[in-house]
């Protein structure tokens, strides 16, 4: 969860959360569609803008997001390979085309993309917030507290793993390729899941000696001012934009 923490004071920390919430949506929405360079060029540049504007780094957003490229790569080279055209690049039985390489490229931009504006967006927003823009948004309330309660005890939830996973080393564990050890992991997964069940019980019964009743409430609502327009004016032309570029390809 560190992309989503909290950011010191920038100007997207003073747009409404329930816009910050569409635009981040429709951004993701439509550049999950461009294949054409010039408009995934775009949205690579406005994901750079919000980070800009949302005083984050970019080069600590890319070292976070390391693993997820790599993931990427392989999953664009695993595509390339299956996609049709004149062989390009090629060791022994293994060839990539041009078409297929550009594939896999338009992944990686995509997906980056989508990660820059989301983070930039939603990462200055606590949980709380992010809950009350979906609230804002009508969303289903369930969703919305689950995606609270997720954020508010993944922690919680790896400090118990890593609770009983030490447990099991001081008395000899090691992971080995055997059924041994995936007997372990099984017990481990299952344990887990009985003291989480276990903690949700007891966090339902002290929300519900609170007075809670299926709603949350926050201490500041938001207002809706001229920045909001000028943001949402600015989002919708930039989404536009990359609209426009696309069906020129």
């Amino acid at each position: 969860m560190d992309i989503f923490v909290s950011q010191p004071d920038s100007l997207l920390r003073r747009i409404h959360p329930s816009l910050r919430a569409v635009a981040a949506i429709g951004f993701a929405l439509c550049a999950s569609f461009l294949r054409a360079a010039p408009a995934l060029v775009l949205a690579l540049g406005m994901g750079m803008a919000v980070m800009l504007f949302a005083r984050r780094s970019l080069l600590r957003m890319l070292r976070r997001t390391l693993f997820l490229n790599f993931a990427l790569i392989g999953l664009g080279l695993t595509v390339a390979l299956g996609q049709d055209g004149e062989p390009w690049i090629g060791w022994g039985a293994l060839s990539f085309s041009r078409e297929g390489i550009g594939l896999a490229l338009t992944i990686l931009a995509r997906a980056n993309a989508i990660l820059w504006v989301a983070g930039g967006l939603l990462g200055s927003l606590e949980p709380t917030e992010i809950g009350y823009a979906l609230d804002r948004l009508h969303m289903p309330a369930r969703l919305t507290h689950l995606l609270l309660f997720m954020v508010r005890y993944i922690e919680t939830i790896h400090r118990e793993y890593h609770r009983v996973r030490d447990a099991m080393d001081a008395r000899g564990f090691r992971a080995r390729s055997n059924l041994h050890t995936l007997r372990n992991f099984g017990n481990l997964l299952g344990v887990l899941l009985l003291r989480s069940l276990d903690r949700s019980e007891r966090i339902l019964a002290a929300m519900r000696c609170r007075g809670f009743h299926g709603r949350f409430y926050v201490l500041f609502e938001h207002q809706w001012r001229r920045p909001d327009l000028v943001f949402g004016g600015c989002a919708a032309f930039a989404v536009f934009g990359m609209l426009l570029l696309e069906a020129w390809r």
